[in-house]
């Protein structure tokens, strides 16, 4: 069965890339991408994703603010949330508190990219 993944990204090419890294991966997904907080949180109400992945540097709202808005709507407490950045180490412990589940560094190279999300979903399907 498809999993319904939202990518939360002000970056079309980045959002492009992710997907091809979770096609490579084998994820049997549907993409939705959504170009901002906004957008995203005008969607997710009819959307019902299973996985959610947001970037960290947006403008207006960021991803962690992103994320604690994401929160509070019913529905999206337990809703894996994913947040992923060029320069993650520094905000991980403030995304957690926000409410991601998981903190990825964006890879150099798609290929990495596609072992992370790989490794990233075996974990959500395990529920680790």
């Amino acid at each position: 069965m498809k999993q319904h993944v939202l990518l939360i990204d002000d970056d079309e090419d980045e959002m492009t890339i992710l997907f091809e890294a979770l096609r490579d991966a084998g994820i049997d997904q549907k993409c939705t991408w959504a170009h901002d907080v906004d957008h995203a949180l005008k969607m997710l109400p009819y959307l019902r994703p299973e996985i959610i992945f947001i970037d960290l540097n947006m403008p207006v709202t960021n991803g962690l603010e992103g994320i604690r808005l994401i929160r509070a709507l019913p529905g999206f407490k337990e809703t894996p949330v994913i947040l992923y950045s060029t320069h993650i180490e520094t905000k991980r412990a403030e995304a957690l508190q926000a409410g991601a589940d998981y903190c990825i560094k964006k890879p150099s190279s798609i290929e990495e990219l596609t072992a992370v999300v790989a490794d990233l979903f075996r974990h959500i399907g395990s529920g680790t």
